[in-house]
């Protein structure tokens, strides 16, 4: 996803890997970010059970705007 968008000088990607339940990381992270992008996760029913859905997680708990990106996009258009 961050391939195919022209970011402005002004602003940065960062990609995070953490050691912690992704719903965790991802409200802790929206605490110091202005916006939150995350790809729309496809888990197996017993995944579902034991961690949530991590996007929705996100898009309920975090402290700044969350963009859900879904399985499969790609710009129409660069930028």
């Amino acid at each position: 996803m961050a391939a195919q968008l022209t970011v402005p000088s002004a602003m940065r990607i960062e990609s995070v890997i953490q050691p912690e339940l992704p719903s965790v990381l991802l409200e802790r992270i929206s605490r110091t970010m202005p916006l939150l992008a995350v790809g729309q996760d496809h888990l197996t029913w017993g995944e579902r059970l034991l961690f949530g859905q991590v996007a929705s997680q996100a898009a309920c708990k975090a402290a700044c705007p969350v963009a859900i990106v879904p399985d499969g996009w790609r710009a129409r258009q660069p930028g």
